[in-house]
């Protein structure tokens, strides 16, 4: 089970109220709609659409270098989930969390006892991830979807690893009831194929919703099957620098790794403050907030301003 996702109704006063208060973007955004109104209808009609090459070579490249110094070291990393010995029938969220001897430890360690790591605060602790964050096309499509100026609210930076455990959690096929509709951005930093644990999504499925789906937010790959038809299931492999635009409130999964660990950067563009707020916030340097222009400053909004640290 999961919190319900906040009910159309806020969602549309919302986008009403955003589109109001902030007219010079709103209209931008809808010339923004008229000139991508492929990208943007793939992304309405199937709930997905690529931009293949968007963010640099070299700036995916040192992000995934940044991350395997994290894992290394276990610093900077979240303690995750502890799936090793967790029974098959057990929720999810009651597994216990890894501590910081095990991190510590390294990958080589850690990696049988978890299915991935993420980093913490990572438009802090990685440099680089504001400017592909705050990058004004995905502002421009994400906004455009929306149907109003976007708010960035969760960002993930977080590596699956191989091993043999289960599937767990996000592994498991899911919607994201954070919102009645959002933009999410995958964005790849290395070359992604059937081995490294690519992204798995339900055709259209944010379109033809199951009864409940904001409340029980999993489901098995049979009932999925089922429900939707094995063709509507679309694997996404992608190469360094592609981002994946999809609307999560349809069904996903990631596929388990299995010939390499895969590194995603995940940004999550909304209406309002997700499950209707009260969660932890993502957080922002005070400098690199100060640094973005006014259109990106509105989508900062639900971000947490702090200073320099360690």
């Amino acid at each position: 089970m999961s919190i319900p996702a906040v009910g159309t109704e806020r969602f549309e006063r919302e986008r009403r109220q955003r589109r109001d208060k902030f007219a010079d973007l709103t209209a931008l955004l809808d010339r923004v709609a008229a000139m991508q109104a492929d990208t943007l209808g793939r992304l309405r009609r199937d709930g997905f659409a690529f931009l293949p090459g968007h963010v640099p070579a070299e700036m995916a490249s040192a992000i995934e270098r940044k991350v395997d110094s994290f894992c290394s070291t276990g610093r900077n990393l979240q303690r995750p989930a502890r799936v090793a010995g967790l029974p098959d029938e057990a929720d999810y969220r009651e597994a216990t969390r890894l501590d910081d001897r095990d991190l510590a430890r390294g990958v080589d360690h850690y990696r049988h006892l978890t299915s991935a790591v993420n980093v913490a605060d990572p438009l802090v602790t990685v440099p680089g991830l504001v400017d592909i964050a705050f990058d004004h096309r995905l502002l421009d499509l994400a906004g455009a979807y929306l149907d109003c100026p976007p708010l960035l609210g969760f960002v993930k930076l977080t590596r699956s690893l191989v091993n043999g455990l289960r599937p767990f959690d996000t592994e498991e096929f899911h919607v994201d009831g954070n919102s009645t509709s959002m933009v999410k951005a995958f964005v790849h930093v290395h070359d992604t194929d059937v081995g490294a644990g690519p992204h798995q999504f339900v055709r259209a499925s944010h379109r033809d919703r199951i009864e409940g789906w904001d409340v029980a937010a999993r489901a098995s790959e049979d009932l999925i099957r089922r429900r939707y038809g094995a063709d509507r299931l679309v694997t996404h492999g992608a190469r360094a620098g592609d981002v994946l635009l999809e609307d999560t409130s349809g069904f996903h999964r990631r596929l388990k790794a299995t010939s390499r660990d895969r590194t995603l950067l995940i940004l999550n563009f909304v209406v309002h403050d997700e499950y209707g707020g009260g969660g932890a916030r993502a957080r922002i340097r005070a400098a690199d907030l100060a640094r973005l222009d006014s259109r990106q400053r509105n989508a900062a909004e639900l971000l947490e301003p702090v200073g320099e640290v360690d």
